[in-house]
């Protein structure tokens, strides 16, 4: 008979409790408290198939040692296992798209850059104070406007008032500035406040608009440029003898120190608008950059001669002044009446300055030289149009463009019409023997015109006859030369009776004139005495203005003193 199942599972209870104990007792005596390393060997302890298993790391099924039995033991040197690598194909990504952005307008850009900026009145459309918003401004730069012809600060159309007006037409679109805007802030309570606004949104840059080009600083004509990015009273000084902070032009700024009677202008740029004048730049240290550019200018003199003097006891000589500057000199002498010439030098230790009208009886005197002036009326007036500015078109008095010209018989290429040029002939039918010309790279004795002769000899020439009779001494200075690049036809001007002899002349290096050279214009004289010429007293003589070589020639004035 088959054993019960709970006398079958007492049996194998009992038979498993024996062999548990037999393991047990063939296992080492081990102390509890030792604690293992991390570096110790890991073999398993109780079976042997197990501890052969793990030979590769050092495990052996061993009696050594002071066990009562063998156990899983670390003796043998653990073998790496080669392991080989397994290489994966490569993973193709899907390349990243990144979606364009949405094109900004131009009216949402302005918009939202002068809000952002605290502005009212943000809709273009709409204008308020009769001042130009920031967002109408921004406007006008997408639509062309120069940022520099739009801020206030250059005299520009953001320069408005409460009373400008409520309209404005700008590259072809109108603007209205009389309207109630819908966007009004606490801080802003009357739309658009000042011109602050309209030149904040000049500055912007919206996405139709074009950069400003790099602005230019030309030097004046009659300046030259001393240093750029110096300041003559030394670095971060302030130092100077005049200042304006109004001007924004070298030109502006030389205009203003030559007023004031300084030969020093300097002008910083860059938005800074500072002009300082001085009487000499000597001295001094670079300015701060790139904060502060600038330009320093030196006033141009024109040198007549040198180691000579307006004469002394002569009713040539108008004043005499002691300690001024060259500078004040050159504004003494423009400030009065007929002075065309001024002498400068050092004397008994101090600087003395003279003006003259004539320096046709100039005086030896060693450490002085004289100057021409640019402009100054003739102190005798025996002839019109003297300085050869008076023209006109259609029978209204005008001026010529630079580089413009008209001919005695034609327009020349000027642009304009029915021309004229007042109170001188030409002998000659030649269409293009001479005419006025605006040089604009020469430097111009008075005005802004010159007399140019292509044709100029006996039967070519320009004349004019004297308005009273020739009666005693006529003294005639002319600045001849020099008015068109560098051509040099020379000069010959003579005085004719009225049987159209020659009453005297003068012409360029001859009998000991002065000679003409280059694109500088040079002074001659010719004085002409009665009791030299008693058979032409009484007589109304004419004047011709001729030339003596085969260049172009050119007179710039003529003045009776």
């Amino acid at each position: 008979m088959a054993p019960s199942l709970p006398l079958v599972t007492g049996l194998f209870t009992a038979a498993r409790a024996h062999l548990d104990e037999s393991s047990m007792l063939q296992m080492p005596v081990k102390n509890q408290d030792v604690v293992a390393d991390d570096d110790e060997c890991r073999c398993p302890g109780y079976f042997e198939a197990e501890c052969t298993a793990e030979a590769a790391q050092g495990c052996v099924w061993s009696s050594q040692g002071s066990s009562n039995g063998p156990w899983c033991q670390c003796l043998g040197d653990a073998v790496p296992v080669p392991i080989t690598p397994v290489t994966l194909p490569p993973v193709t990504l899907p390349p990243v798209v990144t979606a364009a952005p949405e094109p900004v307008d131009d009216e949402s850009f302005c918009a939202a850059q002068c809000q952002a900026a605290g502005n009212c009145c943000n809709d273009p459309s709409v204008g308020s104070n009769q001042q130009i918003s920031c967002a109408q401004a921004c406007m006008m730069r997408a639509s062309g406007q120069r940022m520099d012809a739009m801020l206030s600060a250059n005299e520009g159309i953001c320069s408005r008032t409460g009373s400008s007006g409520c309209s404005l037409e700008v590259q072809g679109q109108s603007y209205s500035f009389c309207s109630s805007c819908q966007d009004l802030q606490d801080h802003c309570p009357h739309g658009v406040q000042s011109s602050d606004e309209c030149d904040f949104g000049a500055s912007l840059l919206p996405p139709s608009a074009v950069a400003d080009p790099e602005p230019t600083y030309p030097i004046p004509v009659g300046w030259s440029l001393h240093s750029e990015n110096w300041n003559c009273g030394g670095t971060a000084s302030s130092d100077q003898d005049h200042q304006d902070s109004t001007v924004t032009t070298n030109q502006a700024c030389a205009d203003v120190c030559s007023a004031e009677g300084h030969a020093i202008a300097a002008f910083w740029h860059n938005n800074r608008n500072i002009c300082r004048c001085y009487d000499t730049c000597d001295e001094g240290g670079p300015t701060v950059l790139p904060e502060y550019p600038n330009h320093v200018m030196q006033r141009e003199f024109h040198l007549a001669s040198t180691d000579m003097k307006c004469p002394h006891q002569n009713d040539d000589r108008l004043f005499r002044e002691e300690e001024l500057s060259i500078a004040a000199c050159h504004l003494q002498c423009q400030n009065t009446e007929h002075c065309a010439h001024f002498s400068y030098g050092e004397y008994n230790g101090g600087f003395v300055c003279m003006g003259c009208t004539t320096l046709s009886n100039q005086q030896v005197h060693v450490g002085f030289n004289t100057y021409d002036m640019e402009r100054s009326t003739p102190p005798v007036q025996m002839i019109e149009n003297w300085d050869f500015e008076g023209m006109t078109s259609e029978g209204i008095d005008t001026t010529l463009g630079v580089n413009k010209w008209i001919h005695f018989l034609n327009t020349g290429n000027s642009g304009l019409t029915n021309t004229a040029i007042l109170d001188w002939q030409q002998m000659g039918s030649g269409a293009g023997a001479s005419g006025l010309f605006s040089p604009g790279g020469n430097e111009i004795a008075e005005g802004s015109h010159v007399l140019f002769l292509n044709s100029g000899d006996d039967n070519n020439y320009v004349y004019q006859n004297l308005l009273q009779p020739f009666t005693q001494t006529l003294n005639i200075e002319a600045a001849v030369g020099g008015g068109n690049g560098g051509n040099d036809g020379g000069y010959r001007m003579g005085l004719y009776a009225e049987d159209g002899s020659l009453v005297q002349e003068v012409a360029a290096g001859v009998n000991g004139a002065p000679d003409t050279s280059g694109s500088q214009y040079i002074v001659t004289h010719m004085s002409v005495s009665a009791a030299d010429h008693p058979d032409a007293v009484g007589q109304i003589l004419q004047l011709r203005l001729m030339k003596n070589k085969g260049a172009q020639g050119h007179y710039h004035y003529i003045r009776f003193t």
